[in-house]
């Protein structure tokens, strides 16, 4: 991994699998734009969306925004200035190049963006990164903003719509008397997502304006309201208003988009046939056709197949030796046919291949893999769009700003983030594994056993063995690799993942397979026996009996008659077994599965869960790709065990197999919340955003604190939010606080933070005595708040619950809960994700807890060993790094 591509503090590093530069020329080129001579007749494609154009300066003012929020509404109103000085000379409307122009130099002049905040507003405007967010507010306006709005839209000559005090207008004239509200009644007004509001008083009346801001009278409008909310008398809320056009306007262009080509025959790498003529000879001139000549110049430079192995490898060396190694990627991946010939006379170079066992031992990246890394991490997850490397350079940006706040040089920043303490932290601990065993756990195939494989070693040493490429397997007779499979096999959505796996049986690929058949309804719970009884009894003397079975059931054979098939029984014999297959241990298998679905939080429908060594996988289509990644890693922990002697084997004496030995200890349960499959990222949020609104808002975040341990002076903090008149959210709450009774007695100061929301603030429930002791609690002596603490406590029964609230009424009233609860609502609206259902926030990793569900305090135990393993090897290793460092 060399040769970064530096661009101010951030660094993206190209990491490519050896042998895929054509798999992502198409990527590039719908990224990054052909680099090369257009030919006489190109291939276009060209993605329209199905809404029309914008007015350019709606991108420019969203992209501004998105650098710096405060700059939105004096950006707007600079527009609104040069419009009207135009208007006055008769100017006319400013063209795209000059609103570009105008905007950025403004931003730069206020000092409200900086030149490279400016480079980042380009990017987007280049990718038209809002178009969409901005078609949002159109779609908005025409669908939801209301009959009178509408009315008043439709209405000749209204270019905006202004809707205050419950009246709508297109006549400017009202906003130079706007009424006096003493008290303002905004519930009607609902606020959304993308709105920006602006206002001196938090408390004033909300005044919307849906606005064309390339019209003649939005000057008007927008000067006198900005003014009004600056002074106090109002909030103002800028909305878009679709143009009115005498005539469709043209679609507006994708960008970020592209096409996959899958090619079946090699011949189409080396001839470009992009020519539409279909004869070898030009009709005017005779001489050979272009398409002519190029076959014979490619048939010239074909490749020797004693090239292509080595072909990746020296393509990595080409791309890397060069004076511009980003050019020459870009060059390679585009137009590989023309360097195939060059790149396979060049000498092999021993670094290359340095390189990439050195990514692969180090777990960066996995045979068949392509990435790009921005400071180290990852900018794609699972869906390779350019809008996701978008995503990423802000979150890297976002990450610097923090540390440039705790006074860290933007440099120094960025180099703490290289340095990859987070990542090495993370990466030094083991993968997260499951102990997925259970009675009704089936093997379909067994490597040890198998005849296939009797040629094969059984010396776990020969592991320390070179392989000749990534990915490959260690061709040992040993059960090492596995994969698990819980699904129901009734399920059509779920077997095609399952039968490419089981093709890998045939092969003869050292990879066991098993299944867990889940037991969803009468019908699974029939295939479940089934297989049981077969695995059970029934393989010893027929091992493809289970086989046979399931061919069987792919073919839609019925159960019972597959079941005859594979049992190859009279039937009598057959009549006896059926009778007898809820005894012999089947019914018990059965009963196990159902237990261990609980455990694993598999729910009745729609869910698989596969496991590769005990690491639960994405149910994605590449999943055995995946699976590679983690049989490849666990093959360098192996190797260190049995190096140092830590793990030897003899089957007589009954040492533990290698497959076991990667899962035990691994997790015995799991709540799907907690534990996402392998490679999908953790939810995490910057606290300090949500203190600052409620602080914003007058607002103290009721808290309970634990009885606090005197060696430690330092808290973990777990938030709350949620409907406190819900008894779900209600439920959690006590979960939460037996969790604290149980960390207390381990020495852990915990700190509970809740915050009440309402889907009905202006009702008086149950939880508005409850907030009213919460937001109490501090006034009370460090008896009663124990006392009331223990109240929550024990024993964590709604009639326990009730005198909580019967306690409440001492300190607090329905009226000042519902106060309390109505301001906490209105703070969140700024925050959607969070304005309704219930959350956990647990040392910033963010739950969104499904509703009719909740974290016992089992999970929460689980869930803070996880968090505070993460946070200790976030801790160490900067540490380490601090003290390295001087």
């Amino acid at each position: 991994m060399r040769n970064p591509l530096i661009y101010g503090l951030l660094r993206l590093t190209y990491i490519w699998s050896i042998g895929l530069f054509l798999s992502c020329s198409l990527i590039f080129q719908g990224v990054l734009g052909n680099q090369h001579d257009t030919p006489d007749i190109p291939l276009e494609i060209d993605l329209k969306a199905p809404w029309e154009t914008h007015p350019f300066v709606l991108d420019v003012l969203e992209a501004i925004a998105a650098e710096n929020p405060q700059a939105y509404f004096t950006t707007v109103s600079a527009f609104a200035t040069v419009l009207e000085e135009r208007s006055s000379e008769n100017l006319g409307q400013l063209t795209d190049k000059e609103t570009h122009d105008f905007l950025l130099e403004h931003a730069l002049k206020t000092n409200s963006l900086t030149e490279e905040q400016i480079a980042y507003v380009e990017l987007s405007l280049a990718s038209h990164r809002y178009s969409a967010l901005i078609e949002a507010q159109y779609q908005y306006f025409k669908i939801w903003s209301g009959a009178e709005v509408q009315r008043a839209a439709s209405a000749e000559n209204c270019e905006n719509v202004f809707v205050y005090n419950n009246e709508v207008s297109c006549d400017t004239d009202t906003v130079f008397a706007l009424k006096t509200v003493t008290k303002a009644d905004n519930s009607n007004i609902e606020l959304l997502p993308t709105d920006r509001l602006i206002g001196a008083r938090k408390d004033a009346p909300i005044a919307v304006l849906y606005a064309d801001l390339e019209s003649e009278s939005f000057g008007i409008f927008h000067t006198h309201l900005i003014s009004a909310a600056l002074q106090g008398k109002i909030q103002y809320i800028l909305r878009y208003k679709p143009l009115v056009r005498p005539h469709k306007s043209e679609r507006e262009t994708l960008t970020g988009y592209g096409v996959e080509l899958n090619l079946k025959r090699t011949d189409y790498l080396v001839i470009d046939d992009r020519s539409t003529k279909k004869d070898d000879k030009n009709e005017q001139t005779g001489e050979p056709s272009q398409y002519e000549q190029l076959r014979e110049a490619t048939s010239k430079a074909a490749l020797d197949k004693n090239d292509i192995p080595m072909l990746g490898y020296k393509a990595a060396n080409y791309v890397l030796s060069s004076d511009n190694p980003t050019e020459a990627l870009i060059n390679v991946t585009l137009d590989f046919p023309k360097y195939a010939k060059i790149v396979s006379q060049l000498e092999s170079e021993k670094g290359v291949a340095k390189d990439v066992l050195f990514n692969t031992e180090n777990r960066i990246l996995g045979s068949g893999q392509n990435a790009i890394l921005i400071n180290g991490a990852p900018a794609f997850t699972n869906n390779e769009s350019p809008f996701d490397l978008l995503d990423a350079l802000d979150r890297e940006r976002t990450h610097i700003k923090k540390l440039m706040e705790f006074g860290f040089e933007p440099s120094i920043a960025a180099d703490l983030i290289m340095k990859n303490l987070v990542g090495d932290a993370l990466d030094e601990s083991p993968l997260q594994r499951y102990d997925y065993r259970t009675e009704s756990l089936i093997w379909l195939n067994d490597i040890e056993k198998d005849p296939r494989f009797s040629s094969w070693s059984t010396d776990i040493n020969e592991l320390l063995e070179p392989l000749e490429s990534p990915g490959q397997l260690h061709p040992i007779r040993h059960n090492i690799n596995s994969l698990v499979f819980a699904l129901d096999i009734t399920d059509p959505a779920f077997l095609n993942t399952f039968i490419q796996s089981t093709s890998l049986v045939s092969r003869g690929i050292p990879i066991q397979l098993g299944i867990i058949p889940l037991v969803v309804d009468d019908t699974t719970e029939e295939i479940a026996k089934h297989l049981y009884y077969l695995y059970k009894y029934a393989v010893s003397a027929n091992p493809k009996a289970l086989q046979t079975y399931l061919s069987h059931l792919l073919s839609q054979v019925e159960a019972v008659q597959a079941f005859r098939s594979a049992l190859q029984v009279d039937t009598v014999t057959f009549e006896t077994i059926l009778s007898d297959l809820s005894g012999s241990g089947v019914q018990s298998a059965i009963d196990q599965t159902k237990q261990w679905m609980s455990d694993f939080d598999v729910e009745k429908s729609s869910s698989m869960l596969t496991f590769a060594n005990g690491v639960l996988m994405n149910n994605v289509k590449n999943i055995l790709m995946e699976a590679s990644f983690v049989f490849s890693r666990d093959l360098q922990e192996i190797r260190k065990l049995i190096a140092s002697g830590s793990y030897t084997y003899n089957a007589k004496s009954g040492d533990e197999i290698l497959r076991d030995r990667l899962i035990s200890g691994g997790l015995k349960r799991r709540n799907a919340i907690i534990n996402p499959p392998e490679g999908s990222p953790a939810a995490y949020v910057d606290i300090t955003e949500f203190e600052k609104a409620f602080e914003e808002a007058g607002l103290s975040v009721p808290s309970i604190n634990s009885v606090r341990n005197q060696a430690s002076d330092s808290y973990t903090t777990v938030w709350l939010l949620g409907d406190l008149d819900n008894d779900n959210t209600l439920q959690q709450l006590l979960e939460l606080f037996k969790f604290m009774d149980s960390q207390e007695t381990q020495g852990f100061n915990l700190r509970v933070k809740v915050v009440p929301t309402s889907e009905n603030p202006g009702e008086s429930g149950k939880g508005s005595n409850l907030v009213s002791l919460l937001n109490n609690m501090n006034e009370m002596s460090e008896t009663e708040r124990v006392d009331a603490i223990r109240q929550f406590l024990h024993p964590y029964d709604s009639e326990n619950l009730q005198k909580v609230f019967n306690m409440a009424s001492h300190y607090g009233s329905k009226l000042e809960g519902r106060k309390i609860i109505e301001k906490f609502t209105t703070a969140l609206k700024s925050y959607p994700t969070f304005s309704n259902g219930l959350h956990v926030i647990f040392a910033g990793r963010h739950l969104d807890i499904p509703s009719e569900t909740y974290l016992t305090d089992i999970d929460l135990e689980m869930l803070f060993a996880m968090e505070q393993k993460r946070i200790g090897s976030i801790v160490s290793q900067s540490k380490e790094y601090i003290k390295s460092e001087g």
